[in-house]
């Protein structure tokens, strides 16, 4: 990144999800079914490049793309909610 690009706050919104929603998409799985946790470099909604490592689970899916092995149950990490800095973007 270039050291003279603007910074902009802005807030990232995560829904959270419960205990109770994930054992509900646990439900019926074989107990045999891979896991694995998906966490990203920045939160999911931009291009932020924060360091903060607080990540909170925001969704699942099973064999959603070629590049998931077949029975894979995958659990989606995101930052929490909070306010990060990214580039501004030119206008």
């Amino acid at each position: 990144m270039d050291g003279d690009q603007e910074l902009e706050r802005y807030r990232h919104e995560v829904r959270e999800w419960t205990v109770g929603e994930l054992r509900q998409a646990l439900d019926g799985l074989p107990s045999g079914m891979r896991l694995r946790i998906d966490v990203p470099e920045a939160p999911r909604s931009n291009d932020s490049l924060e360091a903060d490592r607080e990540f909170v689970l925001g969704g699942v899916f099973v064999d959603d793309a070629d590049y998931l092995a077949q029975d894979e149950f995958v659990l989606r990490a995101d930052f929490s909610t909070d306010w990060y800095m990214r580039p501004r973007a030119e206008s």
